[in-house]
């Protein structure tokens, strides 16, 4: 098993690759990642750092809600979502403020 530690020296890369495998067009690839959180162990090291975790996937995640054609891989996004409101309700809004902030200003520069 990975210690915490082993874990945070590679987790910001890690999730910025898993967060590009969320949105993958081939749901295989996008369904098997979203199965990593059924992994207990995964998900204790997410949520102990989710401060970090959470930023780097919710836009992938939030992409995938409303653009992915495969309704089983919807099905799994929407589990992780509700998943995250119930771990830390305060961060997800906080990163969905984020991110329309983030979404606003590339309208304003288109």
């Amino acid at each position: 098993m990975t210690s915490m530690a082993e874990f945070q020296k590679i987790m910001v890369p890690l999730f910025r690759h898993i967060a590009y495998c969320i949105n993958n067009s081939h749901y295989q690839v996008a369904e098997r990642t979203h199965l990593l959180w059924n992994n207990e162990h995964i998900f204790n090291l997410i949520t102990h750092n989710r401060q970090l975790i959470f930023p780097l996937i919710f836009s992938a995640l939030k992409r995938n809600s409303q653009n992915h054609w495969n309704q089983a891989v919807l099905n799994l996004t929407q589990n992780i979502r509700k998943m995250f409101c119930e771990i830390d309700e305060e961060l997800v809004l906080v990163c969905q403020h984020k991110l329309e902030e983030k979404n606003s200003q590339l309208s304003e520069a288109a």
